[in-house]
């Protein structure tokens, strides 16, 4: 059998020589070459990427941002352009206009009854509160067809 107890020896002899050890110098590296190390500087207000130009993501994401705003602003508040501005026209008078204009502006007319509820009204001419209760209702009546009149012509062509 072996024996149980088996010694390693070791040349422990370079721990009492006083010789300093020999260490290989690092080249020198040129500037720009070896770690990208970024200091921060509180009074610089531009920001630098590591490859050293300008980090440009900022600066886009809040032009995007405004251009997005700016996009949904415009496209969603056209007050000139109706639902069906493109459809099927109808003539409206001495106007044409699309079929949702045309009815549009039907709306704003006066119904036929006040029409003849004006003419057949009783108006005692030596009576001033008669006579300002009929003026007070054709001035009504004036007013409808004046809108009537306006809506055609900033929604329709001649």
């Amino acid at each position: 059998m072996k024996d149980e107890k088996e010694h390693l020896d070791l040349d422990l002899g370079f721990l009492d020589k006083k010789e300093s050890p020999r260490v290989t110098p690092k080249p020198e590296s040129p500037k720009g070459s070896g770690p990208n190390w970024q200091y921060y500087d509180p009074n610089s207000r531009a920001r630098s990427n590591p490859n050293g130009g300008y980090n440009w993501t900022p600066l886009l994401i809040v032009v995007g941002i405004i251009l997005l705003i700016v996009w949904a602003t415009s496209s969603g508040s056209d007050s000139t352009s109706s639902p069906n501005a493109g459809s099927v026209t109808s003539s409206n008078g001495q106007y044409q206009c699309s079929q949702y204009d045309s009815a549009q502006a039907d709306t704003l007319l006066p119904s036929p009854s006040e029409k003849s509820a004006i003419e057949s009204d009783y108006v005692d001419e030596y009576s001033q509160a008669s006579i300002d209760r009929h003026n007070a209702k054709v001035d009504a009546y004036n007013a409808k067809i004046q809108t009537y009149n306006l809506y055609l012509a900033a929604h329709c062509s001649r």
